[in-house]
Order: C-alpha cells, then structure tokens, then sequence
C-alpha cells in the first residue's frame, strides 16, 4: 500500500477572525447575479460542476441521478444558503453549496461546511471564490454559528490552499488517499 494523495480539513472561526455578517458587503462582479439553490434548475447546476471539476484531480462527471439524490438531497445540505452566480449572459459561472453536520459540534463547534465550491474554468482568477466564501462566512456569522470548514486536495492545482489560508482557513484535519500494490494511478 503506498500513499498516492492527501486532503486536508480546514477551519475558521470567527473567535479568531471577525467576520461581516451582511453578504452584501461582498459585491459580485459587475453584471452578476446569484440565486439560492432553492431557485436553480439543477441540472444548470450539475452541469456547472461537471464543468468546473473535469481538471481536478480523481473527478469524473456526476450523473443526474447521483447528484440529485446524494449531492442535493443529503439531510445536511442547506439548500437557502448556497449561492449559484450567473453572468451578464445569464449562464452558470460559479457555486458554493453549503451543508451542516449538527452531530459534530461537540467536536467541531457550531460550523457551516462549505460542501462544494467551484468557478468554471473560464471564470477563475477574477475573485468569485474568494467572494463567495466571504458571502458564506457572512450568513454563517449572522445565523450565529461559530465558524466554517472545508475539505481540500492539498495538491490542488487550482491554487486552492493559498486562497483558503489568505481568507484564514487552518488545517484542522489532515487525510490520505492510498493505491493497493504496484497498480498505477493518477
């Protein structure tokens, strides 16, 4: 067995770093907009993150069943603070979907995950990660809760650690991916 990846949780609290609790503080781009998950078609939003996650390492596209059923369905998602972004055009450019685990908070604290965040590729570099999370941080601070996590590929290619460090993101927990034997993976 030999390690081929590794994933790691990060956490932030707000004890340590104050946040807005408005979300609108956090303009979108010119010409942008964004909706809840409540108001999405989902099969835009399937598409979307088919498209923003066939560069990442280990994806492969969600099928309309698995994603309707396991993604937006799950008890812990909270469908009324996620975020969809559309541009002037009207297409699907970037999402956060945003879940709760309430039977970790004993471990965790009060804390909102952000279960998925993703830009598509033509869109990235242009601060709709970094603006969506602060958005998520917002509603997190102004519905009481004590802060936020995420999972990341520690070797994201996308530049992702640095822009979860930059926001205040710490590694909470850390997580290897093994291969069995000689077989080959990438």
């Amino acid at each position: 067995m030999r390690p081929i990846r590794w994933f790691t949780d990060l956490q932030l609290r707000f004890s340590e770093r104050p946040t807005h609790t408005d979300p609108h503080r956090y303009p979108l781009p010119e010409g942008c907009t964004s909706q809840t998950l409540e108001t999405v078609d989902r099969e835009i939003l399937r598409s979307l993150h088919n498209a923003c996650f066939a560069d990442h390492w280990g994806s492969s596209p969600v099928s309309q069943e698995f994603w309707n059923n396991e993604f937006l369905a799950h008890e812990s998602s909270r469908p009324h603070l996620c975020e969809i972004v559309f541009d002037r055009s009207g297409a699907a450019v970037a999402y956060q979907l945003t879940s709760e685990f309430p039977q970790d908070a004993e471990t965790t604290g009060r804390v909102l995950w952000i279960d998925k965040l993703g830009v598509h590729p033509l869109h990235r570099r242009n601060g709709l990660a970094t603006t969506l999370i602060e958005r998520h941080l917002a509603r997190a601070a102004r519905d009481g809760y004590e802060g936020s996590m995420l999972g990341v590929d520690a070797d994201s290619l996308t530049g992702a650690n640095v822009l979860y460090a930059r926001i205040g993101y710490t590694r909470r927990y850390g997580g290897v991916r093994y291969i069995l034997g000689d077989a080959q993976y990438s």
